[in-house]
């Protein structure tokens, strides 16, 4: 009946791992359950939480972790834990079953118990500056605190099913989603009054939530099952399914602005989109394995923990770089002159037709020129990329048929 509980506790099949060797790469916290909980507050300094309370941390980027506490253990006894937020270097919060909250202002070397007191167990915490968070879960339960967690108020969600996602944009403005038990359906809450009162909006889909994240008070996605993704531009009177070209569960999502994001879920799946979700494009996570969370500070650089207790780590935004895809038929993409000066000839073969997107993007992920964007019959063709006006560096070369990606380095010297 709870399948959402379900989602997070009963993933834990072992399949082989298939870590990739280039864009993302395999580390290894010591865990010995699966993680579910990852912050990072900068490029060096984050937090792994496994379910069994133990918390990880490190200083490099994750090059080197450390135990830092096990929460399983006296004086907490936190029987599994589902979240862990850190909003700086030294603020900090747990969330898990029975009810637990633990809190840290010092990194993670001291936790003290912040539980509100209600017994059921909670799924999310989200904290939009030191004094003010809210927590969701089963029941449900929503508590709020406005003294970083030394007293928590309930507020009236307006039902009795799971919650287990939560976003604030603002101090008034929030959401929330999670799952109707009796139908099985989503539930998407919202407040315009910091959750004093929180009023039902309105699916397009039948499916459960698991995540939800706004950029602004009006811009936000939110994911779940049967690869779901929702987008909405005006806080969610209207929310429409965007095309994710997935089946598969999603599960957790991060985004740094309102063009670029990322969304992972069941089967090691990692989607990314540049233009706000128009376009969803599969990266090349190198696992099988279920992906519970995704943390990303930046266009680069991101992590993803998985169900076996390890993390993938990326500098590149995730993308992978492959000079032939046997996917695309044959279809062959040559740049030349490579390295270049101020011009480089992109040329490509169309084995068969279909529609052709080619974009130029800079270290940092942004789109820097368009270069075709239309539908071609088969044959070959040729392109320009005039460079003039641009900086000297690395460049990527994007090019899509019918969805089908080949991203190619080039390197403009002067």
């Amino acid at each position: 009946m709870y399948k959402t509980i379900l989602l997070f506790l009963t993933l834990i099949l072992i399949v082989p791992i298939l870590h990739a060797q280039g864009s993302w790469i395999p580390q290894n916290p010591g865990a010995e359950s699966y993680m579910m909980g990852l912050s990072f507050v900068d490029r060096d300094n984050g937090w792994a939480l496994s379910h069994f309370g133990k918390i990880f941390h490190t200083t490099d980027g994750g090059a080197n972790w450390e135990l830092q506490k096990d929460l399983s253990v006296p004086p907490y006894y936190i029987p599994a834990s589902m979240y862990i937020q850190f909003i700086d270097k030294m603020n900090g919060w747990v969330a898990g079953f029975w009810g637990h909250i633990d809190h840290t202002s010092d990194g993670g070397k001291n936790w003290v118990d912040q539980s509100p007191g209600s017994g059921s167990h909670f799924y999310k915490i989200y904290f939009i500056d030191p004094q003010n968070g809210w927590v969701v879960g089963q029941n449900g339960y929503i508590f709020k605190t406005t003294d970083g967690g030394e007293s928590w108020n309930a507020q009236n969600s307006t039902t009795n099913d799971i919650l287990v996602g939560v976003f604030f944009s603002d101090y008034q403005n929030g959401w929330v989603v999670g799952e109707e038990i009796s139908e099985g359906n989503g539930i998407i809450l919202h407040t315009i009054d910091g959750g004093e009162n929180w009023i039902p909006q309105t699916s397009v889909v039948d499916t459960t939530f698991n995540d939800v994240f706004f950029v602004n008070s009006f811009e936000g996605w939110i994911v779940g099952r049967g690869g779901v993704i929702l987008h909405t531009t005006d806080g969610g009177e209207n929310w429409r399914r965007q095309t994710s070209g997935k089946d598969s569960d999603f599960i957790d999502m991060s985004f740094i602005d309102s063009q670029k994001g990322w969304v992972v879920g069941r089967g090691g799946v990692i989607l990314h989109t540049t233009d706000g979700g128009e376009n969803w494009y599969e990266l090349d996570s190198g696992t099988e394995i279920d992906i519970f969370r995704v943390c990303f500070v930046d266009s680069l650089t991101g992590w993803a923990a998985l169900f076996d207790g390890t993390l993938l780590h990326t500098t590149n935004g995730g993308v992978t770089f492959i000079e032939e895809n046997p996917n695309l038929m044959n279809d062959q993409v040559k740049c030349y002159p490579n390295p270049f000066d101020q011009s480089t000839i992109i040329n490509y073969e169309l084995k068969i037709p279909g529609n052709v997107v080619l974009k130029v993007y800079d270290m940092l992920g942004n789109e820097v020129a368009e270069l075709v964007n239309e539908y071609r019959i088969t044959g070959e063709y040729e392109t320009t990329f005039d460079a003039k006006g641009l900086p000297a560096g690395e460049y990527f070369v994007r090019y899509n048929i019918d969805g089908k990606l080949v991203t190619k380095k080039i390197l403009m010297i002067k």
